[in-house]
């Protein structure tokens, strides 16, 4: 495996790193805290939850399928531009997407829904948190090519801009399919 591929994999597995963290914190450690969910909370975080679920209950797959395809793409396009700025936006959309991920599951579960419900739910779809991932990947791999041209006069390879495209057309067409899996398939 080529060298260029292999730091791209090991951002990959960085970016899920830094995800998993707030996303434990949260669901393990925070879970007997009671997190108030106040209007703005729901304007930015379970607002999007909330609609997407009455587009859904009202039988209106597509536009579900729109919001939960847009919401996660938004997600994904920071995570790689954040790379542009030295990785920093792309640490920080992590950090919250994961702490973000497990407050969604806390709040359902604090709201009556049992974990193996919720799994059921969320696991036949949740393949598109590797794209997600792989996006963070990417935003890492700019910022170190970033760096490698700032301090050592180094310029990237058609390697690096090949895996640039790659990940992200994979990342964009994992989270379309997962969308796809969320509204038409799981909720049925």
């Amino acid at each position: 495996m080529n060298k260029v591929v292999r730091v791209f994999l090991f951002y990959s597995a960085i970016a899920f790193l830094i995800w998993l963290v707030p996303f434990l914190v949260r669901l393990l450690l925070m879970n007997s805290l009671i997190v108030s969910h106040s209007a703005s909370t729901q304007e930015t975080g379970l607002n999007i939850v909330k609609q997407i679920t009455e587009h859904l209950n009202n039988n209106d797959k597509w536009s579900a399928f729109y919001l939960i395809f847009t919401n996660n793409l938004k997600v994904s396009v920071i995570n790689i531009i954040g790379g542009v700025f030295l990785g920093i936006g792309t640490f920080a959309n992590l950090l919250f997407n994961g702490f973000y991920t497990a407050d969604v599951f806390s709040t359902v579960h604090a709201n009556g829904t049992s974990w193996s419900l919720i799994l059921a739910h969320t696991l036949p779809h949740s393949f598109e948190m590797i794209g997600i991932w792989i996006s963070g990947g990417l935003g890492f791999f700019i910022a170190k090519h970033i760096f490698d041209i700032m301090m050592k006069n180094r310029y990237p390879t058609a390697m690096f801009y090949k895996i640039i495209v790659f990940g992200t057309l994979t990342s964009g067409l994992i989270i379309l399919m997962a969308a796809y899996i969320e509204a038409f398939i799981s909720v049925s």
